[in-house]
Order: structure tokens, then sequence, then C-alpha cells
């Protein structure tokens, strides 16, 4: 709306509006849209959504793409490495579609063996 004249709102278009998220960033439509049908997948809420929405992963099927272990290196790089490993739980039980608190011991171990394996947290998109 105009601050001036609220009674005439300024025309928004859907795909450009704005609107402000908690911290006081600016979210456009189409990202809270992601964010929203990310956090609908098991163990992942709306931080977790942002998390992945901001490095790059819009989509679930962008998300199975590339795997736990890839979209956790993402975040890890967008992030510059301040992320929890549960993020790295919850994806790997998102995309099995079971609790992330249920994942076994020998899960865990290959999810962080894989990611031991490769690169520093810098997807090969990014280098």
């Amino acid at each position: 709306m105009c601050p001036l004249n609220r009674q005439h709102p300024e025309p928004v278009d859907a795909d450009h509006s704005r609107r402000r998220a908690k911290g006081g960033r600016n979210v456009s439509a189409a990202d809270a849209a992601a964010d929203a049908l990310l956090a609908g997948l098991r163990n992942l809420g709306p931080v977790s959504a942002r998390l992945l929405v901001s490095a790059g992963i819009r989509t679930p099927q962008e998300l199975r793409a590339l795997g736990a272990v890839g979209a956790f290196r993402r975040v890890l790089f967008h992030r510059a490495g301040r992320v929890s490993t549960n993020l790295l739980w919850a994806l790997a039980g998102a995309l099995r579609n079971e609790r992330w608190d249920k994942l076994d011991a020998e899960t865990r171990a290959q999810l962080l063996a894989e990611l031991n394996e490769g690169s520093l947290g810098v997807p090969d998109s990014d280098r």
C-alpha cells in the first residue's frame, strides 16, 4: 500500500510480491511457495525448508536428485558450514519417508562417510 494513502493499494504481481519473513528478511512469493512445498515433507519444517530454498533447492524433485548428502553439502556451502548434522538426518529421513530419529547407526555412518568422501561442502555447480 502507498504509505501516504492507505486506501489505494499498489499493484503487486504475484510472482514479484514480497513478504516480510521472521527476522526481517524479504521473501518472494515464489520462495514462500517453495518453502511450503518442502516444509510439507516429513522431518522438514519451515526453517529447514528456508535453508534448502536459500541454497537453491526449491522442490522435492531437486532434493531427490541431489540426495541427502548433496543437499546437505549445498546448504553447508551457503551457510558457511553453520549447519547441524541433524539436518542431514532430517533430509535422509525425508527422502526415505521415515522419522529422522529412527535412522539406524549404520545408515548414519554411511551418510557421514559419503559426506566426508566429497568436497569441502562446495557443490559441483558452485565451483
